[in-house]
């Protein structure tokens, strides 16, 4: 399968199994933004926000997927995305 389309099945089923927290289609986005080529991505906040994900709600959502078990943050505050699916 696509990665982008493992993604959404992911997602689709741990928001259909009514797990907390209920992960907002922009989730899918952002997981296939930064895993497009790999299972690991460290990347700035700044960065992904140029990749056009809302800088906003970009810690907030990081922080559901990680609540929900996506991803896990790994790394010093000098890293402040150092993402590992």
């Amino acid at each position: 399968m696509p990665r982008r389309t493992e993604i959404e099945a992911a997602i689709a089923a741990h928001n259909a199994a009514d797990r907390e927290p209920h992960l907002p289609p922009i989730a899918i986005r952002l997981l296939a933004t930064v895993f497009r080529q790999g299972d690991v991505c460290r990347r700035s906040l700044d960065d992904l926000a140029r990749e056009g994900i809302d800088r906003r709600g970009l810690s907030r959502l990081l922080r559901a997927l990680v609540e929900a078990g996506f991803l896990s943050k790994e790394g010093r505050k000098a890293q402040p995305c150092e993402i590992v699916r």
